[in-house]
């Protein structure tokens, strides 16, 4: 599972402690974990900004073991329209006979120390929805003309869409997953002025992220 990197202008990456990545396995049946892939593999499209990932289950139904696989397979990329957004596709197969559910887990926070999390719920499209609005803030690279000793920061929102922890795909079916990740970031700052700036830099990057994530 991947944590964010973030390119910005002119070509610096920094790392924000979020793993946006969701984890979707076939849930334990009769007291049998199937947690674990039969098959797995993942391809990285470096020239299409694609990563494709597919896993194979056994069917807890199939006490065999040599029948029907269920299957999970993903594709991440970055929106090709909407900046700051990471897409994650998710399909779910079950070619069996009878319906199976899937765990849906996202790991998100992971070390990031001094962030905050808000839920809010969000009128648009088809009714409510609920939202899980992260910020913090993260130390970047100083520019090219700046000192190595220049301590600098970025205040970071990532807001992701609430999920069910998980998803029934009928017998013979497929049953799919979009998941959005928005993300937005404040000018670089100093560490004196952080302290400062921080709050209203939180507010504006939860607004700014917000809004792309809708």
């Amino acid at each position: 599972m991947y944590v964010l990197r973030i390119v910005y202008p002119p070509i610096r990456i920094f790392q924000v402690p979020f793993r946006p990545s969701v984890v979707v396995t076939p849930a334990e049946n009769t007291g049998a974990s199937i947690s674990t892939p039969v098959e797995s593999a993942a391809i990285v499209h470096y020239t299409h900004g694609l990563v494709h990932a597919v896993s194979c289950y056994r069917d807890p139904s199939d006490y065999g073991g040599d029948g029907d696989k269920l299957g999970v397979s993903s594709v991440h990329y970055a929106h090709r329209s909407i900046p700051g957004v990471l897409v994650q596709e998710v399909k779910v197969t079950n070619p069996s006979a009878n319906t199976a559910t899937f765990n849906v887990e996202r790991i998100g926070i992971d070390g990031w120390e001094g962030a905050r999390t808000s839920m809010k719920t969000i009128e648009h499209g088809d009714g409510s929805h609920n939202y899980v609005v992260v910020t913090g803030s993260v130390s970047v690279p100083p520019p090219p003309d700046g000192h190595d000793d220049e301590k600098l920061f970025k205040v970071v929102a990532v807001v992701v869409r609430k999920l069910p922890s998980s998803v029934e795909a009928s017998p013979r079916m497929t049953q799919s997953l979009n998941v959005l990740t928005a993300v937005a970031y404040s000018e670089p700052v100093k560490k004196d002025q952080l302290k400062k700036r921080e709050e209203k830099l939180r507010e504006s990057t939860s607004r700014e992220a917000i809004k792309v994530s809708l």
